[in-house]
């Protein structure tokens, strides 16, 4: 089988700066029945990447818990992210 990209139907994310909590569900198709990553740009008003890296490339979180029926997923993540940045930044993405 070729391998075709997953396609997301829908995702939802919730952040808390204060803290680094983070919660992402995201449902979608994948025909390979392989996905289990993310890739995840959180902007502040200013358009900022609040999760990107030091290179600006966007957060990639694994999903902790993922359910396939056929060709179809839901998966989720819930937890903190770690924080090397001084605490008036927002928390990075490991």
């Amino acid at each position: 089988m070729a391998q075709v990209a997953p396609a997301i139907d829908t995702a939802e994310a919730f952040f808390n700066a204060a803290n680094g909590g983070l919660g992402i569900w995201v449902t979608g198709r994948d025909a390979n029945r392989d996905a289990a990553l993310v890739q995840l740009r959180l902007l502040d008003a200013d358009g900022t990447d609040l999760l990107a890296d030091g290179d600006g490339n966007p957060a990639v979180i694994g999903f902790q818990e993922l359910d396939l029926d056929g060709d179809q997923f839901d998966g989720r993540f819930s937890g903190f992210l770690p924080s090397t940045s001084p605490p008036s930044s927002p928390p990075r993405s490991p």
